[in-house]
């Protein structure tokens, strides 16, 4: 025996000295109404302490229960039934707004959704909406920041002499003839 399986063999009735392949954790053969609600709130995103303080039990009770194969079955089970829900309402949402830009459109086209008139001030809202959504909207008015400086002539020789240099590193000025004065 190699000398750190015999210290554990010698002492294999306490589990704090017992090596960690061979410890196990409480696995519930059966789920109980409290594995229920603390699974209903591991789908729901919940941390195990969160959860504890909720359910007023140890978060290691929570972990156990986590990762005990009955609740995994469970809990995955569930979360397929939300994932099919989310898609369902997609669905829905993608047939409703269908629905609505045909309506919409009807009453800005023809003015009126089943014989009842749309007024031109109705109609011409919707259209804004409409071109808003679409990102033609009206122009927001921006913030605006006026300078003024007074330059010399020496002060607009050198900020040309800059913007030439610039220019050149940046090899968007190719080939420049030198003024002489």
């Amino acid at each position: 025996m190699s000398g750190n399986n015999a210290f554990y063999e010698e002492r294999m009735n306490d589990l704090r000295c017992t090596l960690p392949s061979l410890r196990t954790a409480h696995e519930p053969k059966r789920l109980w109404d409290r594995h229920h609600q603390i699974i209903r709130l591991i789908v729901m995103g919940l941390q195990n302490k969160e959860i504890a303080e909720y359910c007023n039990c140890s978060p290691q009770l929570v972990s156990n229960i986590r990762n005990s194969q009955a609740a995994q079955g469970r809990i995955q089970e569930l979360r397929d039934n939300l994932d099919n829900q989310v898609l369902s309402i997609q669905e829905k949402i993608k047939e409703g707004a269908e629905k609505a830009i045909d309506l919409v459109l009807k009453a800005m086209n023809e003015g009126e959704i089943d014989d009842v008139p749309v007024s031109v001030s109705q109609r011409i809202s919707i259209a804004q909406n409409l071109l808003d959504r679409a990102g033609h909207g009206a122009t927001q008015k921006g913030q605006v920041q006026h300078l003024h400086a007074h330059l010399t002539s020496t002060d607009i020789e050198g900020i040309k002499k800059r913007a030439l240099e610039v220019g050149m590193e940046n090899g968007h000025i190719i080939d420049v003839e030198e003024e002489r004065e």
